[in-house]
């Protein structure tokens, strides 16, 4: 059996913080473990914070350019976990106190993600879609086929978590600057939801909090730890 990602991860610090051997193999483990629980990405770092000989008090991953998806991708995502008790002989993680995560997105990411499957959507498909991240809320733009015509469409609105997703609530529509009422925003939620969904990393992310800043969002949360033990 494998070791999980965070056996891998604690087993190459436990080597480079204790001097034990085969640093080049337990290297070569972290680089395989990552991708396949989380996902490719760009490059991923570890760090660990007070290292003994049976506990750590904090494991962090921080991936950058992650990928969970062929279609998302994350600018960051950080793995925290703290309270990390260990056997070494065999290796073996015995407890985990919790495990919390950040993740952090770009408008020009989300827009790449949502772009495609809002052109295809029923009823309303939406082309050459656009998010712009505010201070407060969330704008979304894009010609949407309405009665046989591509019309101008803006609709802005608030976030909501659901488990692992990001979900959009509009609270205005204007198609063509006649604003629409009730009957449409149902639609567009449709079309646009989940905004992000997250239910593909293997930690099981449960999402607490969703900040919006110009440009970008981060969402963090709990995750669970059972599956990145063993696989």
């Amino acid at each position: 059996m494998r070791y999980g990602l965070l056996c891998v991860l604690l087993g190459l610090l436990a080597v480079l913080v204790l001097g034990c051997d085969a640093g080049s193999i337990a290297e070569n483990e972290i680089e395989e473990a990552a991708p396949r629980y989380i996902g490719p990405a760009d490059r991923y770092d570890a760090a660990v914070e007070g290292l003994g000989a049976s506990r750590a008090e904090q494991v962090q991953l921080i991936g950058y350019g992650v990928r969970p998806e062929p279609n998302l991708e994350l600018q960051q995502l950080t793995l925290t976990f703290r309270d990390v008790d260990y056997q070494r002989s065999p290796f073996r993680v015995t407890r985990v106190g919790n495990a919390r995560f950040t993740v952090t997105a770009t408008e020009q990411a989300v827009t790449s993600y949502l772009a495609e499957r809002a052109q295809q959507a029923t009823p309303v498909p939406i082309r050459d879609l656009r998010v712009n991240f505010l201070a407060d809320q969330v704008q979304i733009s894009g010609n949407a086929a309405v009665a046989g015509q591509e019309v101008p469409l803006t609709t802005t609105g608030t976030l909501q978590a659901q488990g692992a997703r990001v979900l959009y609530q509009p609270q205005r529509i204007t198609v063509e600057q006649i604003a629409l009422g009730e009957q449409l925003r149902g639609v567009v939620a449709q079309v646009i939801n989940p905004l992000i969904d997250l239910s593909r990393l293997r930690f099981a992310p449960q999402i607490e909090s969703i900040t919006l800043r110009p440009g970008t969002i981060t969402v963090s949360g709990t995750g669970d730890v059972t599956p990145l033990l063993e696989e």
